[in-house]
């Protein structure tokens, strides 16, 4: 039981991660790169398009033709763009990270700089790569080491790690579309390529009696409606959402393992906020209430399918544009079949919690919460244990 739980900002001493890749080059006659692993005996042959797996044999045969070009701690895939008429293919190396501690027999890193090669004759870095490589350098995105071997998979929530079906059409897998190259091709991606999210890993060390367990704090943001705040808001016709995170909070201690999960993500109607200034973004809709209704559904029922039950917990204000939406949101819910079974809960969190009070958040929403906690639970994997 963690009855009695102390918190410790101490973080153990990681491993370090060492440049177990190295990515090889011949420009003649036809641009062509080696993709090594240290602890492999084969590699991987990058040509024309094509990925090929060399066989040990095959790979000494030719690696004499090859120049190093640089290493890396991992491969991300390869991205491929459109450039007019041809096809530009970049493999996309991480050249930077730093440990942000371990789970399971998984260490977590967060990617502090990442590298862009083509894989074509030499190619001015295009504005897209450009802003790719921002992005992905920006301290936002995280991997588990080692990818192949590990009982962890830092993109799949507690409850579903280990279930392939799931793994298929996740939401949090960021750089899914650069392994499709390879799977094309038959390669065993967990053997090449990482994994990533975008969003926030936090871990640390608790002391349970006198046993040590890990409470981490993951926060995933999905890939299915990505975008710059006030420039890509509410649903889409997928019934998928912007600004949607999946939150994790979960204790390992020795093999079990508790985990309780929150989602939010905008409100899900078709809205948007022009303006370029902070102070100049007004809300508007752009679709009627029966437009909405068929994109919203699907968003409920996506809900409903990955989460179980769900309690909306209404954060719009009562002034203004977030008024509008407000009403707006309230009547779609009412009248659809889902009124019956999620219950919203409104808390103008403008009003109430206004200078970041947040007293008013326990004192307020806190009593209305606690009506519906009991439907909610938690996952529980333990050692002789059901599942909950």
């Amino acid at each position: 039981a963690l009855s009695e739980v102390l918190f410790s900002s101490w973080k153990p001493a990681s491993m370090a991660l060492s440049k177990g890749l190295r990515l090889l080059w011949k420009q003649e006659p036809a641009p062509s790169a080696l993709l090594e692993a240290r602890g492999r005996q084969d590699c991987l042959l990058l040509e024309a398009g094509t990925v090929a797996t060399l066989t040990p044999e095959e790979k000494e045969e030719i690696k004499g033709q090859y120049e190093k070009l640089m290493d890396g701690y991992g491969c991300l895939g390869q991205l491929q763009l459109n450039s007019g008429n041809t096809t530009l293919r970049f493999l996309v190396l991480v050249t930077g990270c730093t440990s942000v501690g371990k789970i399971l027999d998984a260490e977590v890193f967060k990617i502090t700089a990442t590298e862009f090669c083509p894989l074509q004759e030499e190619t001015k870095e295009e504005d897209r790569v450009t802003a790719l490589k921002k992005i992905l350098n920006s301290g936002m995105f995280y991997f588990s080491w080692p990818n192949a071997g590990s009982n962890f998979d830092l993109t799949v929530r507690a409850q579903k790690q280990g279930d392939n079906s799931y793994r298929t059409g996740n939401s949090f897998f960021w750089n899914q579309l650069l392994h499709v190259p390879f799977k094309h091709y038959q390669v065993n991606c967990s053997d090449w390529l990482l994994k990533v999210i975008c969003g926030v890993v936090d871990i640390r060390t608790v002391y349970a009696s006198h046993k040590k367990a890990k409470a981490c704090l993951i926060s995933r943001i999905s890939c299915e409606r990505a975008g710059a705040r006030f420039h890509i808001r509410g649903v889409n016709d997928d019934g998928h959402v912007s600004n949607f995170v999946e939150t994790e909070q979960t204790i390992y201690l020795d093999n079990d393992v508790c985990s309780f999960v929150q989602i939010r993500g905008s409100v899900p109607l078709f809205w948007e906020q022009p303006g370029l200034q902070v102070g100049s973004h007004h809300l508007k809709l752009t679709r009627g209430l029966e437009a909405n209704a068929p994109a919203f559904d699907k968003h409920m029922m996506l809900l409903k399918e990955q989460y179980g039950k769900q309690v909306i917990v209404n954060l719009l204000g009562s002034k203004g544009g977030e008024e509008v939406l407000n009403r707006a949101f309230k009547k779609l819910l009412w009248a659809s079949s889902h009124a019956a079974d999620t219950p919203m809960i409104n808390f103008d969190c403008h009003q109430f919690a206004k200078g970041g009070k947040a007293e008013k958040l326990e004192n307020l929403l806190g009593p209305q919460l606690r009506l519906h906690w009991e439907e909610m639970g938690v996952f529980t994997d333990r050692e002789n244990a059901a599942l909950r």
